[in-house]
Order: C-alpha cells, then structure tokens, then sequence
C-alpha cells in the first residue's frame, strides 16, 4: 500500500520553534503555551534514541550531526556488513528504497522533522530542537516524491526495534487500515516503544474518517493534531475527540533544510 508524508505543501517552514510563540503573539494564553513547553525542556529524556522515520536526513547538517545516532555493532566505511542484518555500513540508520546503509534524505520533509525534534542545542549554531541531546536514528522509506509502501515502513519498524529505538516518530500515513502495520506496531508496543503519529493534514475528523498509523486502537501510539502560534487548531489538521491525544505547534516551524549544512 501507498502511503505519503504528512505534509503541507505550499508551506515554506512548517512550524516553529517554540520560542517563537513568545514573539510573535501577546496573547496571555500563547505566553502561557510558550511557558509550559519551555518547562517541559527540563523534564525531557535526553540519551534516548528517537527514530525519525520519513525521507531520510542531511546527514552533515551542523545541529543534525552531533546527535545522530550510532549503530556500535557497524564499523563506518569498511564497505562490510558487520553487524549481519542485510545493510552495510548502516551507521546512522538505513535506506530501505536503495537497500543501503545511507538515508541521506532527497525530499527535504526528514531533514526538517530532524531538527525539529533533535537539533543540537545551547551550541551556538542555527536552531534547536525540541529534545536537544536525543539521539536521531535516522529511517528512510519515502522517496524524492513523498511517497513510501507500507511493506517498506514495516521493515524500518522492525529496523528500530531491533537496535533498541525509544520513540518513534511517524508523521506519515493513509486511509487504509492495514493488519501487517498494526501488528508490527503492536510488535513495538511489547518493546515499549511509543510511535508518535500525524493525525494527518486534511481538516478532517479522524472519529469518522480514519487516518493510520494515528488512528491504530493501540496504547502506545500517540496521534497528534497541528495548531497555529496563536495556539488554535492549523487549517489542514485533522482532528478527533476520541482519536486525537493531544495538539503541538505544527504551522510556520522554523527547522533545518536538507539544501544547507547550516
């Protein structure tokens, strides 16, 4: 089966740093947004490995290179397949597409989800991230078109699990109920990883439109809606008042680019 990101198209920068609510609105309950997740910073794992799982990543980025993580059981460069799971030199994660050990990302959307989430911060350098120590494991599936199959998705879930994967992160999706998906995140529950899910982006209620993975009945996905810096629901979010856990900033994000190292 198909499936596509989770992207708005026609947006140049899809979200914000969350220091940006704070300048660019005065609302008391945007101060207060902005405040809270400031907080939530120290309150962040820091060590644990999180999966972008997307289009890859800019692997030589400048808030990117610090905190990707490295697989120990691989020897970079040796053109050998030390660790025995198909992949060579798969030292930073994998590129399912090209079967090969390098998911330097050609469609721009991993790169951006990559800094968002994990950009090196307090370096004096660029951005930062949400979690500024984490550890991005980086999973590549979708192509130079944004578009992946789910067989393909399955194998980086699998991928993940097996090098010990924490959280992750899947702003990606379809309509389609699929019972191999299902399993494998199942699959990944019994490790106790959590998988972070894009309600989607067409302004559709996912009670009675289903978008998936997000609306899997699983408690270790996570289905998150979009908002606005005035902190109200972005245009193009899907939402759900049973299937939605939680809304995060997701319009006019301001992340890496996978066209600089900076």
């Amino acid at each position: 089966m198909q499936i596509k990101v989770a992207i708005v198209e026609d947006d140049i920068a899809f979200g914000s740093l969350l220091k940006t609510l704070l300048v660019l609105s005065a609302a008391a309950d945007v101060v207060a947004c902005y405040l809270s997740a400031r907080e939530a910073l120290d309150h962040l794992p820091q060590t644990k490995a999180h999966v972008v799982l997307i289009s890859g990543a800019r692997l030589t980025h400048e808030d990117l290179v610090d905190n990707l993580w490295v697989n120990s059981a691989e020897i970079a460069g040796n053109g050998i397949d030390d660790d025995g799971n198909g992949y060579v030199d798969d030292v930073h994660g994998i590129n399912v597409i090209a079967h090969s050990g390098d998911p330097s990302d050609d469609f721009g959307h991993g790169t951006h989800v990559a800094g968002i989430i994990g950009a090196r911060g307090n370096n004096g350098k660029g951005i930062a991230g949400v979690a500024w120590q984490v550890k991005l494991m980086i999973l590549k599936f979708i192509d130079n078109q944004g578009v992946g199959s789910t067989s393909d998705a399955i194998e980086c879930l699998n991928y993940a699990r097996a090098k010990g994967a924490h959280i992750v992160n899947a702003s990606w999706g379809n309509s389609y109920y699929e019972q191999s998906l299902l399993d494998t995140i199942a699959t990944l529950r019994s490790s106790g990883i959590i998988v972070v899910a894009a309600a989607g982006n067409d302004a559709t209620d996912n009670d009675r439109i289903l978008s998936y993975p997000a609306c899997y009945d699983l408690d270790n996905v996570v289905s998150v809606a979009a908002t606005t810096r005035s902190n109200t629901l972005a245009s193009f979010s899907c939402f759900g008042y049973r299937s939605v856990a939680l809304a995060a900033p997701g319009a006019d994000i301001i992340s890496s680019f996978t066209n600089s190292d900076t």
